[in-house]
C-alpha cells in the first residue's frame, strides 16, 4: 500500500512458473504489513502466510527460497515507507475513486490475514479505549461472515477511515516497536531494598543478613 512502482516481488507472483496458491501482490501488501505490526512474529508462522493455502506450494526448494527472498524484500520496502511516519508516507489507495473501495477490500484481507497471528495483542488494541479508532478503521473494509444490515451513515464513516488510514498504520507501527522493544528490553531493576532481618529472597527460610547478605 505504497506509492512506489511494483518491486521485483510483484514481477515474480505475476509469472506463469508461480503456484496459484501465492497471494496476490495486494492482498500480500495487506498481509505483509500485518506482520510489520504485529510485534515479533515467529518466520515460521508469517512466512507460510504468503500462500494462500494453510501448507505452502511450490515447484522446487530454489522457487521456494526465492519467493521468501522476495517476500522478505517486499517487507523491508513497506516497513521503510513506514518509518517515513505521517504525513510522508501515503499509501496508493485513498483517494483514487470515492466509493470504490474494492483494491482496499483486498489489501485488508491480507491483513486481517495477519491479525490472526497474534489475536490476543490485536484484540487487546481493539478493547483499549486509547487504541480502539486505530483499529476501527480496518473493520469497514473486512469480508463480512454473514450478511447484515450497514448503518446509514456507512459510506460516510468509510471514506473517512480510508483517509485516516495511513496516520493509523504509522501509529500501529509505533506501538508494534515499542511493544517489541518492552519485549526485547532487559529486566527490571529491583527497586525494594531488602531489609537485614526479612527472609532471603532465595527461599532458603533463613533472614537475609545470614543468607545471601553475607
Amino acid at each position: 500500500m505504497t506509492s512506489k512502482a511494483p518491486g521485483p516481488f510483484v514481477s515474480v507472483l505475476a509469472s506463469a512458473a508461480v503456484p496459484a496458491p501465492i497471494l496476490r501482490p495486494m492482498e500480500l501488501d495487506g498481509y505483509l504489513t500485518g506482520v510489520i505490526l504485529t510485534p515479533n512474529p515467529s518466520p515460521r508462522r508469517w512466512i507460510p502466510g504468503i500462500w494462500e493455502a494453510d501448507s505452502p506450494s511450490y515447484e522446487s526448494e530454489d522457487q521456494f527460497v526465492e519467493l521468501v527472498m522476495n517476500a522478505i524484500a517486499r517487507q523491508k520496502e513497506i516497513a521503510a515507507d513506514l518509518d517515513k511516519g505521517a504525513p510522508a508516507f501515503r499509501e496508493s489507495l485513498v483517494g483514487q475513486s470515492a466509493r470504490d473501495y474494492d483494491q482496499l477490500r483486498t489489501w485488508v484481507r491480507g491483513f486481517r490475514k495477519a491479525i490472526r497471528l497474534d489475536p490476543d495483542y490485536w484484540s487487546d488494541l481493539m478493547d483499549d479505549e486509547f487504541t480502539t479508532d486505530l483499529v476501527a478503521v480496518f473493520t469497514g473494509f473486512m469480508d463480512a461472515d454473514e450478511p447484515f444490515e450497514e448503518r446509514e451513515d456507512a459510506a460516510q464513516l468509510r471514506e473517512e477511515h480510508a483517509a485516516r488510514l495511513p496516520e493509523a498504520l504509522v501509529v500501529l507501527r509505533h506501538l508494534a516497536a515499542f511493544h517489541e522493544e518492552a519485549l526485547d528490553g532487559p529486566m527490571p531493576i529491583r527497586s525494594h531494598k531488602i531489609g537485614r532481618n526479612e527472609p532471603c529472597p532465595c527461599g532458603s527460610g533463613k533472614k537475609y543478613k545470614r543468607c545471601c547478605a553475607d
